[in-house]
């Protein structure tokens, strides 16, 4: 009799057990339908069914005082049954895989959602289970830690919280949080309900001094079976949002440095690190401050954004986000996501370029003011007319002399004299003898007259002005002209490895690294020859307030032409609990315009400090001085100098006439 009634209770287990199992499908479906709209990959842990021994108890787990296990081939069965069942209904594109000791690629799907299955009956086993799927899934750069983790245990635990609450640790190290564990239970209620699995997940919020630590593990649901039908008991949301409004002070540690307009003013409290002002420092204070939470800055990165190291990793910022030494970064920092896996990126709030800055245009000398009032070719216009008039009226005169002898004509038979007397008209002076009567010549002459008074009453207008203030002299105006010249092209290794363009085209012999890119902006101030491509939005604050020459205008400039737009966001460690909520703040900001409203106030606020140092100049009048007229006496000088060179030769020519004379007489 004995012997029927432990036959009869290890029947009743059984079927308890294997109507449990058989639930995890129906289970599964269920969320599938509700939840999943795209591609669904099954997880299994590969096992060699055969070794098991059903009445053998684990060890491998202090905690598990009884064996819940079934017969192999009854899983077998279930997990059979569970994915022919989702590929017969052709509602997802299913994936199936298998894990085991070989590390396996899955073609990854942003879209993607996963069921990890794990047969093992040991609460060590279904972690190392449950690790090694989160593995595969997680590691290419595509794979979505957002996506839709369902967790199915197959046996039974009676400790099953603790199993939960170990799954859910596991994920989070992933930084999976929408996830759900299924365990298998044997709980009965009023009315003969029957519980058969239980659905686990964690808050990372759950409490004011719990910060995404998985420590509580939450019982969403129950699935639950009743008069031969399934259904979940609440039917409560298993994917709820996570992150609430209220972040209760949890801390949110951040990568920066000193990078104006974005980060700047730094501030040690001991060894707390502040930093008063900035165009991201404002952002990060309005959005922290919707969130309550407390900023903690890390100590800046010397590396600034970084760049990739040998063995695959990445320096600066980027490394201590990705290492998840802080939660993001601010730095002015560009979209990176065709190159450093480990990172996603927040909405962009800014838009930077990337351009060339060379030195700025030089003041053209002043002794070239005189000079530069016309352009070169209407000077050679100029002296070509000049020599045409004085041969035409020299020819014209020699012919009408050989035709009429008169005494008129004998001051323009001469060439030295006609060029004298229209050289004389030149500079608004009299000729020394008048033209002769011939209309002709007189013709000629008037039209020149006409032609002189024209230019010189267009030359004397601007005189003085070029005399107060030259102008500038040419500066690089496009990539070409800067190719084309033979200065040097600095180069940022952070820049180079993300965001330059064509970067065969730049000449190795002339590429220039710059490791500190402050040097190579001091080498461009002092005008030395050197490019050097950076963002347009940090070097434009820069050049207002560190380098400005002593009459205001910038020793640094950017060319028009841009090489590349780089969108501006904030890099998350990937999965990160923030992200969300800070795109649902940012957005709002950047359509009503408070961050370009910000931008040029520091712009403003930039110009009006570096300003207020340099002395104002009168805009009513300007004494001219001889700095002014340095153009004026150089050439007065030059006039000079011609003048006596002239009358030496002329003094040394009477004189070698005299000799001859004198010689000449004494023979």
């Amino acid at each position: 009799m004995k012997l029927i009634w432990y036959f009869v209770m290890l029947q009743s287990v059984v079927l308890i057990s294997v109507n449990a199992e058989y639930g995890l499908k129906n289970c599964l479906y269920n969320i599938a339908t509700r939840y999943i709209n795209s591609t669904l990959t099954f997880a299994i842990s590969e096992t060699s069914q055969r070794n098991f021994d059903i009445s053998k108890t684990s060890t491998n787990n202090t905690t598990n005082t009884k064996r819940n296990t079934i017969s192999p081939r009854i899983r077998e069965d279930v997990l059979d049954t569970i994915l022919q069942k989702f590929q017969l209904s052709s509602k997802w594109p299913t994936v199936h895989i298998q894990t085991g000791n070989k590390t396996q690629n899955i073609l990854q799907k942003r879209d993607g959602n996963y069921i990890f299955i794990s047969t093992k009956d040991n609460k060590n086993g279904v972690i190392n289970d449950i690790r090694l799927q989160a593995k595969i899934t997680t590691k290419h750069k595509d794979s979505n830690p957002r996506s839709y983790y369902i967790i199915a245990v197959v046996n039974k635990f009676n400790n099953v919280t603790e199993v939960a609450n170990a799954i859910l640790s596991v994920l989070w190290k992933f930084k999976i949080i929408n996830a759900i564990v299924l365990i298998p239970t044997e709980n009965k209620f009023e009315n003969n309900i029957t519980s058969l699995l239980d659905v686990y997940t964690w808050f990372p919020f759950g409490s004011q001094r719990r910060c995404a630590n998985v420590s509580d593990t939450v019982l969403l649901d129950r699935w639950v079976s009743y008069n031969h039908q399934e259904y979940f008991l609440n039917n409560t949301p298993l994917f709820p949002y996570k992150t609430p409004r209220n972040l209760n002070s949890c801390p949110l540690t951040v990568s920066t440095a000193i990078l104006a307009p974005f980060i700047m003013n730094i501030r040690h409290s001991g060894e707390q690190i502040t930093y008063e002002d900035g165009l991201e420092v404002r952002l990060l204070k309005e959005i922290t401050s919707r969130m309550n939470m407390k900023l903690r800055y890390r100590s800046p990165s010397p590396d600034y954004w970084g760049v990739n190291l040998k063995n695959g990793s990445w320096s600066g910022v980027s490394g201590e986000v990705i290492k998840g030494l802080s939660d993001l970064a601010v730095l002015g920092y560009f979209n990176k996501a065709h190159l450093i896996n480990g990172l996603e990126y927040s909405s962009p709030y800014l838009i930077d370029y990337l351009g060339w800055w060379v030195p700025c245009a030089k003041p053209t000398d002043r002794w070239k003011s005189l000079i530069i009032i016309f352009d070169k070719s209407l000077w050679l216009g100029f002296l070509a007319a000049y020599i045409t008039v004085s041969i035409v009226i020299w020819i014209v005169a020699k012919l009408s002399s050989i035709v009429e002898d008169n005494v008129q004509y004998k001051s323009y038979e001469s060439i030295v004299k006609c060029f004298l007397n229209f050289w004389a008209i030149i500079v608004e002076e009299s000729a020394s003898n008048n033209p002769p009567s011939v209309p002709a010549i007189r013709i000629i002459f008037l039209a020149w007259v006409l032609y002189c008074w024209a230019v010189n009453t267009v030359y004397q207008t601007y005189l003085v002005t070029f005399l107060v203030n030259p102008g500038y002299e040419r500066q690089f105006a496009t990539e070409q002209e800067i190719l084309s010249s033979d200065i040097s092209l600095g180069i940022v290794d952070a820049v180079v490895t993300c965001c330059i363009p064509d970067l065969e085209k730049y000449p190795l012999h002339r590429r220039y690294r710059c490791t500190n890119y402050f040097m190579c902006l001091n080498e461009i101030a002092k005008g030395h020859k050197l490019g050097f491509i950076f963002s347009l939005l940090h070097l434009q604050h820069v050049a207002l307030t560190n380098y400005l020459g002593s009459s205001g205008n910038p020793l640094i400039c950017p060319i028009a032409e841009k090489l590349t737009s780089q969108p501006v966001v904030m890099p998350f460690t990937k999965g990160s609990l923030f992200l969300e909520r800070f795109d649902d703040i940012i957005v709002p900001m950047l359509e009503a315009g408070i961050l370009t409203n910000w931008w040029e106030t520091f712009k403003y606020v930039a110009t009006l400090t570096t300003m207020s140092g340099l002395q104002e100049e009168s805009e009513e009048y300007i004494k001219l001085s001889l700095q002014h007229l340095e153009s004026v006496f150089i050439f007065l000088l030059m006039g000079y100098l011609f003048s006596c060179i002239v009358f030496v030769i002329e003094l040394s020519s009477i004189l070698r006439n005299k000799l001859k004379k004198k010689i000449s007489i004494k023979m």
